[in-house]
């Protein structure tokens, strides 16, 4: 039972979010509930608990699973993966994520100015005395309008949706490998969280590589690196949408043409 529940990817993710609703629920509980308190205690769980599992989720590049395909002697020189915009892109697709994740974050963001603007006002900017004149007088925390911290609740629902989008966003990377010894370079190409997949493509082969860029991609560092097959003339293997791919194939050329060179060295 439990080893079908950890194989299933939606499984994993509600869980997260029952987890974390459980645990906020107890703080609002033991907070008094439904006073101002329970609302400062849980709203700031709940943002916390959706900063922490947004870092978890972009903090992670795979590292575990490229380490595992290498061979004695290989290392990882270079590794890159897609482009923040194509997350944007990838909730955007996903109608029920965007609303998931953006209306919360709206309501995140209007009561964080709104504590910012409390704070600047009371270490004495004058320009909002008009604007937060109404609130209640206290020296540390106007407690009275901690219901402002019922915004931050939202958040929570978010969760199941970030670990969804933007744990299969950053499990996509491309590593650039290469043997110590014999200088063979290779490009290893990760994709999935749970159920993934590995290619690993050989550069030790007459290899031609094409990175292209519009105008406006170069502006944000975004692009395409295609790999053709010298011999045959066909496409080969196309990575797109990942960041900076001018030096992502500076790098695989460059691994390249030291292969050459050692080989070349060896047949004179």
């Amino acid at each position: 039972m439990f080893g079908k529940l950890f194989k299933s990817w939606k499984s994993i993710r509600w869980m997260v979010w029952f987890v974390c609703l459980a645990i906020d629920g107890v703080i609002f509980y033991l907070s008094d509930p439904f006073t101002a308190e329970s609302f400062v205690a849980s709203g700031t769980a709940a943002a916390v608990m959706f900063i922490l599992v947004w870092e978890l989720c972009f903090h992670y590049r795979g590292r575990g699973r490229i380490k595992a395909e290498l061979e004695p002697g290989e290392r990882v020189t270079y590794q890159v993966g897609l482009h923040l915009f194509e997350l944007l892109k990838r909730i955007r697709a996903h109608r029920l994520a965007a609303r998931a994740i953006y209306i919360p974050l709206w309501f995140a963001a209007a009561a964080s100015f709104f504590w910012m603007g409390w704070l600047l006002w009371r270490l004495g900017v004058s320009a909002l005395s008009g604007a937060y004149a109404f609130l209640p007088e206290n020296k540390f925390l106007p407690l009275g309008n901690g219901y402002v911290c019922a915004l931050y609740l939202p958040l929570l629902f978010s969760i199941p949706f970030v670990l969804e989008c933007v744990l299969e966003y950053r499990s996509r990377q491309y590593a650039l490998v290469v043997d110590e010894k014999s200088g063979d370079p290779q490009l290893t190409m990760i994709s999935g969280f749970l159920e993934f997949d590995v290619d690993n493509i050989s550069l030790a082969r007459e290899v031609s590589l094409r990175a292209h860029q519009s105008f406006w991609d170069t502006l944000v560092a975004i692009g395409d690196v295609t790999l053709h097959e010298t011999s045959g003339g066909q496409k080969g293997e196309s990575i797109e949408r990942i960041w900076r791919p001018r030096r992502f194939e500076q790098k695989l050329n460059s691994a390249i043409k030291v292969w050459r060179r050692k080989r070349l060295h060896e047949e004179t």
